[in-house]
């Protein structure tokens, strides 16, 4: 009877062994998917940090913006340029577009001595050296 009570805990001990085996690889496999969650948060926290980072950068710029465009002298600025406003006693002066000057503008022919003429260090060269 003694050796069937043996080979009874022997089943006993296999069953507890692979019990503990599952258990163990449970733990394993639970501990692996937690580091993988673990460094996808950390790698999620240093984007946000970063992104954090960059609209602090962006917020100081339109800080800075802010107090320019409050200034009088900007709005005066504005003032002039968009709306065309003068003060008391200036008087403004439109010019037309670079195009319209040039096409406005009388045209100088060059004689073909000038569009021929000698380069200047020619000229420079004969003045001191001839």
């Amino acid at each position: 009877m003694n050796g069937a009570v043996r080979n009874n805990n022997r089943d006993w001990y296999g069953y507890i062994r692979v019990v503990l085996y599952i258990v163990i690889m449970f733990l394993v496999v639970s501990l692996g998917s937690n580091f993988g969650r673990l460094r996808r948060i950390r790698s999620e926290i240093k984007r946000t940090e970063l992104d954090l980072s960059l609209l602090w950068q962006e917020n100081e710029v339109l800080k800075k913006n802010f107090s320019e465009v409050g200034s009088p002298d900007y709005r005066e600025t504005q003032i002039r340029e968009k709306l065309g406003l003068a003060r008391e006693g200036e008087i403004v002066l439109v010019l037309p577009d670079p195009e319209v000057l040039r096409q406005l503008s009388p045209r100088v022919e060059m004689g073909e001595t000038e569009k021929n003429s000698k380069p200047n260090w020619v000229l420079w060269w004969e003045l001191f050296v001839i």
